[in-house]
């Protein structure tokens, strides 16, 4: 479902070496458009799926997100 919005990414990051500063700021910012509704999507769907009682749904997937970011780092040193 949401594979499709982020088809930019893997183009734009292999076309890095050979883009001049302009086209590479520009297309970071074309890559961010994708990559934030990919974001914003399971949000949404909690959101809807869930109503009122949301709460701890949210904050499990923002717990995820937190555990990721701590643990990426420490995984990608090795």
């Amino acid at each position: 479902m949401l594979g499709w919005r982020n088809w930019p990414t893997p183009v734009l990051l292999a076309l890095v070496p050979i883009m001049p500063w302009f086209w590479l700021v520009l297309g970071s910012a074309v890559k961010g458009l994708p990559m934030a509704s990919s974001i914003r999507v399971p949000i949404r769907l909690l959101v809807w799926m869930h109503g009122a009682h949301v709460g701890p749904y949210l904050h499990g997937l923002h717990f995820c997100f937190g555990l990721g970011a701590f643990l990426r780092p420490l995984l990608v040193r090795r």
